[in-house]
């Protein structure tokens, strides 16, 4: 059988972060903190700018890589969310709406080029640790937070733009508070094992706020449906 790999992705308004861990052993979490940055000559930082600009209509460049001069999608995370309050009230998302008129795309599509990115990289970062054949080696499994606020619709966009990206079918949803609640869980069973944390076999930190994974979790399909009851 196969080992998994799992992957805690945390998407956030202005900046985005990643780790990720073999679900076995020491479940030693791998922080990804080498974003590439051409400002800087040590890359340390634990997340990088949820940030994507385009040239020809295409994805030119993203997070640390973008440049000041360059129109850029910022806070395009909100977009997702048509019942936002800050929609109309934030010049970073004035800014991002009007330009999808300009480029005749949708927040979804501009959230799925940014995930496809994201997305590349930290599977090159399990590929410098793992070795080229990593992929015959590993399963993997995906887990990205969302804000607890986040609507239906909203899930619904987040889980298409994430496939769009060719992020995992699998991939699963876990709502802000809840990842954290469950670190908290874990922390405290690492003090004291007669402490269950519950159905989640493993928490990935994604810098302060944790993505977790479950063996037992609900299908994307249903945590939509749930959310729409």
């Amino acid at each position: 059988m196969a080992s998994e790999i799992v992957v805690g992705i945390d998407f956030g308004t202005t900046h985005s972060g990643a780790s990720w861990a073999v679900n076995g052993g020491t479940k030693h979490v791998r922080l990804i903190n080498d974003w590439p940055n051409p400002n800087s000559s040590v890359a340390n930082a634990e997340k990088v700018p949820t940030i994507i600009s385009y040239q020809n209509e295409r994805p030119h460049n993203w997070g640390y890589n973008v440049e000041l001069t360059e129109q850029s999608f910022k806070w395009f995370k909100i977009l997702l969310d048509p019942t936002h309050t800050i929609n109309k009230n934030v010049e970073p998302v004035v800014t991002s709406s009007k330009l999808l008129g300009a480029l005749h795309k949708t927040a979804e599509e501009i959230a799925a080029d940014y995930f496809r990115l994201l997305w590349q990289y930290i599977k090159d970062d399990i590929q410098r640790v793992k070795g080229d054949n990593w992929k015959s080696i590993y399963t993997l499994k995906v887990v990205l937070t969302v804000p607890a606020i986040w609507s239906a619709t909203a899930k619904e966009r987040t889980l298409n733009a994430a496939h769009a990206a060719g992020l995992p079918e699998t991939l699963t949803l876990v709502t802000e508070p809840e990842a954290a609640a469950l670190a908290v869980l874990k922390d405290r069973n690492e003090e004291d094992e007669s402490l269950e944390a519950g159905r989640y076999d493993h928490l990935l930190h994604c810098n302060k706020l944790t993505a977790a994974a479950s063996q037992e979790t609900p299908s994307p399909s249903a945590m939509l449906e749930g959310e729409q009851s």
